[in-house]
């Protein structure tokens, strides 16, 4: 099995991301935290979901999975749990790789 970072969209209530229910995994290896996205405007802040600790912000969807990625040192991968699409899913639907391996 691939280590990965997983995020579930599971609910769209709008057409912006900030509009998108979700939650992220980081493999029990490399600290098991649970993830959260938001945005800010054109910033996308992923924190702690529970603590609320930002691990990174990027400027737009693709360079905040990208930073995601490299911090971890494994690829990111962003689905729809099913049923679930609309809005911005489109775009933000995916697998980032980081740009060197940890």
């Amino acid at each position: 099995m691939i280590m990965e970072i997983l995020f579930d969209i599971t609910d769209v209530v709008g057409g912006k991301i900030g509009d998108c229910r979700n939650i992220g995994m980081v493999p029990a290896a490399l600290g098991g935290r649970d993830l959260h996205f938001s945005a800010i405007g054109a910033t996308v802040v992923i924190r702690d979901y529970q603590t609320d600790e930002t691990i990174v912000t990027g400027y737009g969807w693709s360079a905040a999975m990208s930073k995601l990625a490299d911090h971890y040192g494994v690829p990111v991968r962003v689905q729809c749990d099913p049923g679930v699409g609309g809005g911005p899913t489109r775009r933000m639907v995916g697998l980032w790789n980081p740009s060197h391996r940890a």
